[in-house]
């Protein structure tokens, strides 16, 4: 969250200094940021319901489950942040799957 507000406060500092194509691109990282946490953690509560209501699981358990899956995940979160956002790595990563053609003498 640290990140998320610090990139917050460089968006309004930079929409006073009238440097469009800096805010844009900051925007589209919140905006990457907030929808990869967001789709995250709406997988992360099936689950642990599934855990509360189906396992005999303490709250506490629980929620040290949770915190784990948050400590794994969370740097899984801001590479798929800052991958969904920068368009040339995207294109690269997904060039890497075409098959290589063997050569034929």
């Amino acid at each position: 969250m640290v990140l998320v507000f610090s990139i917050f406060i460089d968006v309004r500092e930079s929409k006073k200094s009238n440097k469009k194509l800096y805010t844009k691109k900051s925007q589209v990282y919140l905006f990457w940021q907030l929808a990869v946490i967001l789709m995250g953690r709406l997988t992360q509560i099936p689950l642990l319901h599934y855990y509360y209501n189906h396992l005999t699981v303490t709250l506490n358990k629980l929620i040290s489950i949770h915190r784990y899956i948050d400590f794994m995940m969370t740097p899984f979160f801001y590479q798929f942040a800052y991958i969904g956002c920068n368009r040339a790595i995207l294109k690269k990563a997904l060039s890497c799957r075409k098959r290589v053609q063997p050569i034929l003498n």
